[in-house]
Order: structure tokens, then C-alpha cells, then sequence
């Protein structure tokens, strides 16, 4: 005996009730094979009806209560963000709004460190030009990531440390070559961040502390260097790992803690006078044009393009310029190749083997890439890969 179609028995007697079929009950005890009266059958249909209008009703309740507590939550969510940009509360700024009201909230606070450590440069260093420019890579520090393991070791102090040397070994070449101005280009991953649960647990601080000793920290060098060459000029880029969601979907371009760290080493360098922050002008900083020595650097951190020759395609279309140069980082390993007529010049990291690349026995030695830039001549006149 084939089993009992109970769900059409319930459709199809609750909707002779509501006079929604032609069916009378003998059809339907027959059309079920049912041992009923047409009695029994009747108020059995009742039964249903009552059973299946209150679990409707309490299908919509469920309904109306999960929109409510989804509107309690975003409304609880706008509430925690509004309490952050009023007091950052704990120091963590991963759930603010506008990055443009943490910059406002930090600005006290830097005026006071300028106050207690100033950094001051009138003087002048006399120089005569050569035509020759520096352009310093500066990326992938991860500041505040800490690693230890077979190959290598990392931490914000052992950061520091390698930062000085590569800072310390430019001056010494930039004066080797005797260029007219350093030009830092800053291609992002300053800050580890804390886009992946692995980078959380590799982190050493919160994210609004990465973000303040990584600023101050390049304050620091930038002074350094103001110091001993004729000019010094800082470009920057946004990066993945400094994002302010976690998911890359949810994240536009302005969504990126880059912008703080800008506006905190403007703030912070105000008063060296041959320093400057440069600015861009497209794709939201994601994309920094420079123009040194009359050709065209284009630099970006490296995650949204192509790590081979399609990248000059991909840039030049992006930003309607033709590149002479390209730079950019991201995979933590110095090369350099050319397409045509533009040098493509790929930077190292400063933190080396991390405990992914480890575990991938992918190995790289920390470093920074300095390129010396003259007028009279195409392109990159020497490139070193400052090892630390």
C-alpha cells in the first residue's frame, strides 16, 4: 500500500472549507482512501484548519521578531561607533565610522608629542644639484608582527632596528651619488592590521597603537633623513593590510588606515622645512604618480595587479599615464624586469620569513630597494636591495 499523500489531505481539506476547490468529502475520502465519514472527515478538516493558521501566525511573529533584532543590532552597532569617535574607547578604532574623526581625535595628542619631542629642521645643507634623485622603496615593515622561527626572527624592536639600517645605508649612497632629493615612496603594509585571524595572533598590539608607533616611527627616519640630504619628499600608498573591514568586499578604497598614518606624519614633520608629504591625486591613494628626474613612476602596493609585465598594461590603463617606472610590493620578494621601455622594480620586506611563508618553506631575506634617478640619462641609473 503506497504511503499517504498527508500534506495534499491537509491542502485539499483545508481549502473545501474555504470553498477553493470543487471536492466534497466523498471525493476526497476516496481520492485518499480514507476509512471516514464524511462527519468525521469535516471536523477533522476544522482541526487542520485551526493548526495551520496558528503556526502561520507564529511563522510571521518569528519573522517580524528576527527584522527587530536585526534593526536593535545595527542600531546598537551605530551606537558603538558614535561612543568610539566621542571618547576611543579601549584605544580600538576597527568598528569607526569616518577615518576623518579619528584623525581629529588624534591631533591633541600629537601637537603634545611634538611639544615634548620636537621635530625641527630650518638649516640648510649646501648642495650642488647634479641631477640626480634618490627614490627609497619603503614597504612591507609589518610593524608590530612577531615571528620566530628556523630561518627568522621579528619584532617591533627588531623593526626598528632593520628600518635604521636601511635608512642609515641610504644616506650613505645618496651621498655616495650626491642626489638632489630622496624621494620615500611608501607602498604600504606598514601596519600588520588585522585582517586575517593568523596576523591577529602574530600581533603584538591593538590596532589603533600599530597605527600611532608605526607613524611615529617613520616621523623619525623622515627627520633622520632631512638631516643629512638637501630634500626629502614621502608619497604613500594604501595597501590589503591596512584596510578597515577584514573582508575585501565590504572594504572601498577610502576604507584604509593609510590615510591616518599620512595625516599623523603631516602633523608630526610640520616643522622640517626640506620635507614634504605628497599628495595624489586619483583612485584614492590606492595609486601614487611621481614625477622624478622628468619620468613617470607609477607605485602601488601590488595586491590589485598582476606581478608580471601585464602590470604596465593595467596601471597605464588605470591612470591614463605612461609609465617609465612602476613600483610595488606585497610579495615580500626584491625583482626587477622590464616591458618595452619601463623598468618595473618589485620591493622586498622588512619583516623576511613570517610563519606562513615558513610553513610554505618560501624564503626571503629582509630588505628595502633604494634606485638612483638621473636626468641626462633613461630610467634607473643603479638600484640597490638594501639587505638588513
Amino acid at each position: 500500500m503506497e504511503e499517504r499523500d498527508n500534506r495534499g489531505l491537509i491542502r485539499d481539506c483545508i481549502n473545501k472549507l474555504q470553498k477553493l476547490n470543487d471536492y466534497d468529502w466523498d471525493d476526497l475520502i476516496e481520492k485518499y482512501e480514507l476509512d471516514y465519514s464524511q462527519d468525521h472527515l469535516r471536523k477533522l478538516s476544522y482541526g487542520m484548519k485551526l493548526a495551520y493558521d496558528t503556526f502561520q501566525n507564529e511563522i510571521v511573529s518569528q519573522d517580524e521578531s528576527d527584522l527587530l533584532n536585526e534593526k536593535l543590532l545595527e542600531i546598537k552597532k551605530e551606537k558603538v561607533k558614535l561612543q568610539d569617535m566621542r571618547t576611543l574607547v579601549n584605544k580600538d578604532i576597527r568598528n569607526l565610522a569616518r577615518i576623518e574623526n579619528i584623525v581629529d581625535l588624534l591631533k591633541d595628542d600629537i601637537y603634545d608629542l611634538s611639544n615634548k619631542k620636537p621635530m625641527v629642521n630650518h638649516s640648510y645643507i649646501n648642495h650642488e644639484s647634479n641631477g640626480k634623485d634618490a627614490v627609497l622603496l619603503l614597504g612591507d615593515l609589518h610593524y608590530f608582527m612577531v615571528c620566530d622561527n628556523s630561518v627568522n626572527k621579528y619584532n617591533p624592536e627588531i623593526c626598528k632596528e632593520r628600518l635604521n639600517k636601511v635608512i642609515d645605508d641610504t644616506i650613505e649612497k645618496c651621498l655616495l651619488h650626491n642626489i638632489d632629493t630622496c624621494n620615500v615612496i611608501g607602498l604600504g603594509d606598514w601596519i600588520s592590521g588585522e585582517i586575517h585571524s593568523t596576523v591577529r595572533l602574530q600581533n603584538a598590539e591593538n590596532l589603533v597603537v600599530q597605527i600611532i608607533e608605526v607613524s611615529e616611527l617613520i616621523s623619525e627616519v623622515l627627520y633622520k633623513l632631512s638631516k643629512h640630504l638637501p630634500y626629502v619628499t614621502l608619497s604613500m600608498v594604501s595597501d590589503n593590510h591596512s584596510r578597515v573591514y577584514s573582508n575585501k568586499d565590504d572594504n572601498l578604497n577610502k576604507d584604509n588606515y593609510t590615510q591616518i598614518i599620512k595625516e599623523f606624519i603631516k602633523l608630526r614633520t610640520k616643522d622640517i622645512s626640506n620635507f614634504v608629504v605628497l599628495d595624489n591625486t586619483i583612485n584614492h591613494d590606492e595609486i601614487a604618480i611621481v614625477d622624478i628626474k622628468g619620468k613617470n613612476i607609477i607605485a602601488c602596493h601590488g595586491d590589485k595587479i598582476a606581478t608580471d609585465n601585464k602590470c604596465v598594461e593595467q596601471l597605464e590603463n588605470s591612470t591614463n599615464v605612461n609609465a617609465d617606472i612602476i613600483v610595488f610590493g606585497h610579495i615580500h620578494n626584491p625583482r626587477f624586469f622590464t616591458n618595452a621601455n619601463c623598468e618595473i622594480f618589485v620591493n622586498g620586506s622588512l619583516m623576511g620569513s613570517d610563519e606562513y611563508a615558513s610553513n610554505k618553506k618560501l624564503f626571503s631575506k629582509p630588505s628595502q630597494t633604494l634606485l638612483i634617478l638621473d636626468k641626462d640619462k633613461f630610467g634607473v641609473e643603479s638600484s640597490y636591495v638594501i639587505k638588513v
